[in-house]
């Protein structure tokens, strides 16, 4: 079966032997812009401006036919058990073939992400956390990795967002488990990648108080500081400042993610319990806020221009 590879280094195989002949640069970014845009027909003319923006009109149109000469060559090559029938090429247009079969390492990101959208990380069953774990493990590095097109960068962002929204979801699907260091494990991930993300500093601040870790968590408040500080120039939330206060003094009551809701009768009646009881509370609907509005978002950009 033929599978494709397009997150960090750029790879083609069919069963399990390498493709070759899609070394140059260009035939694997036409090849990638046909696949991430593979429900549809491409123009010749639009991938030239995608694609060989920066060249004469001239140099485009002989670069593209090369393209898809060596991508025709190695796909659709003599030999009968390399023919894969992926490409539909004609004098205008140029498409990936409906009827192709085959795996797309960004195919599967998406399709995770489209099956659990809207799933909080607490209500995945174990079978869909099993999936967005093999989902977000397809993502070794960020997509075509040596390609600074527009194209390519705005592509490569969805599908950056797209593995932090799944590694979030696992967070917390690990931290309603107990598995605490797991947890912790997906939120350095998550930082490692966007390492001003304030939410996830929160969450790991908390994940290390559940641990037993104090010292960790108030590490990772500093950590936060740091990272704000270099990357934005802001200083951290008000939320943020309250949780590190509630560790600092040693006052936090973080209650378990899968507990009911306390109610009213039973909300804490001494002044400070009560006080740390509803930061918490504003720290988690901030977390969800946040959560909320990046697959607003996310979804807004995928919709088609309005006319």
């Amino acid at each position: 079966m033929l599978q494709i590879h397009l997150l960090s280094k750029f790879s083609v195989t069919i069963d399990d032997r390498d493709v070759t002949g899609l070394e140059a640069s260009k035939a694997q970014e036409t090849l990638a812009y046909l696949l991430i845009h593979r429900q549809r027909p491409h123009s010749r003319e639009v991938l030239i401006d995608q694609i060989w923006g920066d060249y004469t009109k001239d140099q485009a149109q002989k670069g593209l036919r090369q393209a898809l000469w060596q991508l025709q060559n190695a796909l659709h090559g003599q030999d009968s058990n390399l023919h894969t029938g992926l490409l539909q090429v004609d004098t205008t247009w140029v498409q990936i073939s409906v009827t192709s079969q085959f795996w797309l390492d960004i195919a599967v990101l998406e399709e995770c992400y489209e099956r659990v959208q809207g799933i909080r990380g607490q209500l995945l069953t174990a079978d869909q956390a099993a999936a967005v774990t093999d989902a977000v493990q397809l993502y070794q590095g960020d997509l075509l990795e040596t390609c600074y097109q527009d194209w390519c960068l705005i592509e490569r962002e969805r599908l950056q967002h797209i593995d932090l929204s799944l590694l979030d979801k696992l967070m917390e699907y690990e931290e309603t488990q107990g598995n605490y260091e797991k947890a912790c494990a997906y939120g350095e991930q998550i930082l490692r990648h966007d390492r001003a993300r304030e939410q996830t500093h929160r969450r790991l601040m908390r994940l290390y108080c559940l641990a037993g870790d104090r010292t960790a968590a108030l590490r990772q408040y500093e950590a936060c500081v740091v990272a704000l500080a270099t990357e934005l120039a802001v200083k951290p939330a008000k939320q943020t400042e309250a949780l590190y206060q509630a560790i600092k003094a040693d006052t936090l009551a973080y209650p378990s993610p899968a507990a009911s809701p306390t109610p009213p009768s039973a909300t804490p009646t001494s002044l400070p319990s009560l006080l740390n009881h509803l930061q918490q509370v504003q720290v988690a609907l901030a977390d969800l806020q946040r959560n909320v509005a990046q697959d607003i978002q996310l979804l807004e950009s995928l919709l088609p221009p309005s006319s």
